[in-house]
């Protein structure tokens, strides 16, 4: 709903989200997921962060994960949490996937060395 009013709100021309934009999103989301099991925890927090650096909506992603975080919906107890996370970062993939306008500009690096090389695709 936050995303529908967003979107709404921003009076650009938004292309129509397909069902091949949401399948590709979603087959990104899970070859992020599994590719991050693999991970050392150090290694898994490098690659979420530039992740989430690099991402076109990073905004919409931090308040979608919040918004899980506050309602304690990121422990994954069932399938039903399982799919609720899933369709709500698929739909933020998708958002980022279609918005008019490019990604944003790029934070300045700490100058550490990140898991750049790590990334999946």
């Amino acid at each position: 709903m936050v995303a529908y009013q967003a979107i709404k709100a921003s009076a650009l021309d938004w292309p129509l989200i397909t069902e091949d934009v949401q399948e590709r999103c979603l087959q990104r989301l899970n070859g992020s997921i599994r590719f991050d099991e693999c991970l050392s925890p150090e290694l898994m927090r490098q690659a979420a962060q530039q992740r989430v650096d690099d991402h076109a909506q990073r905004y919409l992603l931090a308040f979608v994960h919040g918004y899980l975080r506050d309602h304690d919906l990121l422990a994954v107890r069932s399938d039903a949490e399982k799919y609720l996370l899933l369709a709500s970062f698929n739909l933020v993939e998708c958002i980022a996937a279609t918005a008019p306008g490019g990604r944003p500009q790029r934070r300045p690096s700490s100058g550490k060395q990140t898991a750049s090389r790590l990334r999946p695709f």
